[in-house]
Protein backbone atom coordinates (compact mmCIF):
# COMPACT_ATOMS: atom_id res chain seq x y z
CA UNK A 1 0.00 0.00 0.00
CA UNK A 2 3.10 2.05 1.43
CA UNK A 3 4.34 1.69 -2.79
CA UNK A 4 1.24 3.07 -4.48
CA UNK A 5 0.78 6.07 -1.82
CA UNK A 6 4.34 7.10 -3.12
CA UNK A 7 3.19 6.33 -6.71
CA UNK A 8 -0.11 8.72 -6.32
CA UNK A 9 2.21 11.23 -4.92
CA UNK A 10 4.81 11.20 -7.49
CA UNK A 11 2.38 11.71 -10.38
CA UNK A 12 0.48 14.48 -8.62
CA UNK A 13 4.05 16.03 -8.21
CA UNK A 14 5.21 15.77 -11.68
CA UNK A 15 1.78 16.44 -12.79
CA UNK A 16 2.16 20.16 -11.52
CA UNK A 17 5.58 20.65 -11.77
CA UNK A 18 5.18 20.29 -15.75
CA UNK A 19 1.94 22.34 -15.99
CA UNK A 20 3.67 25.03 -13.50
CA UNK A 21 7.02 25.44 -15.41
CA UNK A 22 5.35 25.45 -18.84
CA UNK A 23 3.25 28.46 -16.99
CA UNK A 24 6.63 29.76 -15.66
CA UNK A 25 8.82 29.81 -18.84
CA UNK A 26 6.13 29.65 -21.59
CA UNK A 27 5.89 33.29 -23.33
CA UNK A 28 2.65 34.75 -22.58
CA UNK A 29 1.28 35.76 -25.81
CA UNK A 30 2.11 32.27 -26.67
CA UNK A 31 0.58 30.77 -23.91
CA UNK A 32 -2.67 32.83 -24.87
CA UNK A 33 -2.53 31.55 -28.17
CA UNK A 34 -2.58 27.48 -27.31
CA UNK A 35 -5.41 25.32 -27.63
CA UNK A 36 -6.68 24.70 -23.91
CA UNK A 37 -4.85 28.20 -22.46
CA UNK A 38 -7.20 30.51 -23.65
CA UNK A 39 -8.34 31.48 -20.24
CA UNK A 40 -4.98 32.97 -19.70
CA UNK A 41 -6.18 36.04 -21.68
CA UNK A 42 -8.42 36.93 -18.67
CA UNK A 43 -5.33 36.65 -16.68
CA UNK A 44 -2.09 38.98 -16.37
CA UNK A 45 1.19 37.31 -17.50
CA UNK A 46 2.47 38.36 -13.96
CA UNK A 47 -0.54 36.16 -12.13
CA UNK A 48 -0.41 33.82 -14.55
CA UNK A 49 3.75 32.96 -13.60
CA UNK A 50 2.50 33.27 -9.99
CA UNK A 51 0.28 30.27 -10.42
CA UNK A 52 3.21 28.75 -12.46
CA UNK A 53 5.48 29.21 -9.58
CA UNK A 54 2.92 27.99 -7.23
CA UNK A 55 2.38 24.47 -9.01
CA UNK A 56 6.17 24.09 -9.71
CA UNK A 57 7.50 24.70 -5.89
CA UNK A 58 4.52 22.11 -4.80
CA UNK A 59 5.19 19.96 -7.52
CA UNK A 60 9.03 19.87 -6.16
CA UNK A 61 8.08 19.97 -2.76
CA UNK A 62 6.27 16.60 -3.11
CA UNK A 63 9.51 15.14 -4.56
CA UNK A 64 11.94 16.61 -1.75
CA UNK A 65 9.75 15.18 0.93
CA UNK A 66 9.93 11.34 -0.41
CA UNK A 67 14.18 12.59 -0.57
CA UNK A 68 14.94 14.09 3.00
CA UNK A 69 12.37 12.71 5.56
CA UNK A 70 12.70 15.61 7.19
CA UNK A 71 10.65 17.67 4.94
CA UNK A 72 7.51 15.23 4.60
CA UNK A 73 5.08 18.17 5.95
CA UNK A 74 5.08 19.77 2.58
CA UNK A 75 3.31 16.96 1.27
CA UNK A 76 0.07 17.66 2.59
CA UNK A 77 0.55 21.81 2.43
CA UNK A 78 1.49 21.43 -1.18
CA UNK A 79 -1.47 18.71 -1.75
CA UNK A 80 -3.89 21.41 0.18
CA UNK A 81 -2.34 24.07 -2.36
CA UNK A 82 -2.94 22.07 -4.84
CA UNK A 83 -7.06 22.09 -3.77
CA UNK A 84 -7.00 25.68 -3.65
CA UNK A 85 -5.54 26.23 -7.06
CA UNK A 86 -7.95 23.60 -8.63
CA UNK A 87 -11.27 25.53 -7.11
CA UNK A 88 -9.97 28.42 -8.58
CA UNK A 89 -9.17 26.80 -12.10
CA UNK A 90 -12.81 24.54 -11.89
CA UNK A 91 -14.37 28.77 -11.05
CA UNK A 92 -12.57 30.16 -14.28
CA UNK A 93 -12.86 27.46 -16.40
CA UNK A 94 -16.87 26.85 -15.82
CA UNK A 95 -17.34 30.48 -15.80
CA UNK A 96 -16.35 30.20 -19.36
CA UNK A 97 -18.39 27.35 -19.54
CA UNK A 98 -14.81 24.99 -20.45
CA UNK A 99 -14.89 21.12 -18.99
CA UNK A 100 -13.39 21.21 -15.49
CA UNK A 101 -13.30 17.46 -15.33
CA UNK A 102 -9.68 17.75 -15.03
CA UNK A 103 -9.23 20.38 -12.14
CA UNK A 104 -11.86 17.74 -10.30
CA UNK A 105 -9.95 14.88 -10.53
CA UNK A 106 -6.73 16.59 -10.04
CA UNK A 107 -8.68 17.95 -6.89
CA UNK A 108 -10.13 14.49 -5.47
CA UNK A 109 -6.25 13.27 -6.05
CA UNK A 110 -4.92 16.28 -4.10
CA UNK A 111 -7.36 15.61 -1.17
CA UNK A 112 -6.43 11.96 -1.25
CA UNK A 113 -2.54 12.97 -0.96
CA UNK A 114 -3.76 15.79 2.01
CA UNK A 115 -5.72 12.63 3.48
CA UNK A 116 -2.77 9.91 3.13
CA UNK A 117 -0.39 12.53 4.71
CA UNK A 118 -2.19 14.58 7.64
CA UNK A 119 -0.33 13.45 10.26
CA UNK A 120 2.39 15.16 8.94
CA UNK A 121 1.27 18.06 10.11
CA UNK A 122 0.62 17.14 13.72
CA UNK A 123 3.32 17.98 16.66
CA UNK A 124 5.61 15.07 18.07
Amino acid sequence: MQIIKIIVQVLLALIFLMVGTMKLFTPYSEMVLTEGMTWAEEFSAAFIKTIGALEALGGLAIILSLVLKSLKVLVPLASLGFMILMVGAAYTHWSRDEPIATNLILFFVSGLVFYQNRSSLSRK
